[in-house]
């Protein structure tokens, strides 16, 4: 990755928004995450401002809050080590879509994460399973393999 690359990808990591005076501090922004580190299941809804994070699971439910899979805790992650998680080999950052709505929409936000689940992450499959395709070579299924004992 070229020296220009690397800097805008640290830029729009770290958006921010002038405030009263010369003080400035980080806008609240909103990601979706892939961290095997974290969760190798699913898509996380990572919102930060300055150093405080929350990282939602959005995958449960369509009509409820979704619930909190970590939050900033004194000597804990911050938003910056999140960040670096999340760029790191074999997960990913991602931006909202345009004009998407805000973390309220417990439907919405189910739908995308689900359909990122889909598009970006393998089934889960255990040890004694092989996964299944259909047309066009996508998983459909999984089945148990028995093995003999």
């Amino acid at each position: 990755m070229t020296s220009f690359a690397q800097a805008l990808k640290r830029l729009w990591a770290r958006a921010t928004v002038k405030v009263a005076g010369d003080a400035w501090e980080d806008a609240l922004m909103a990601r979706l995450v892939y961290i095997r580190e974290i969760d190798d299941r699913i898509f996380l809804y990572f919102t930060t401002q300055g150093e405080s994070f929350c990282l939602r699971d959005y995958s449960r439910s369509a009509h409820a809050p979704p619930s909190e899979v970590l939050r900033q805790k004194p000597g804990g992650h911050s938003a910056t080590s999140i960040r670096k998680l999340a760029y790191g080999p074999g997960n990913l950052f991602l931006d909202p879509p345009a004009g998407a709505p805000d973390w309220k929409d417990f439907q919405f936000w189910h739908n995308h994460v689900l359909d990122l689940n889909k598009q970006h992450l393998k089934p889960s499959v255990g040890p004694n399973e092989q996964v299944g395709t259909g047309p066009e070579g996508k998983p459909s299924f999984t089945v148990s393999v028995m093995t003999a004992g």
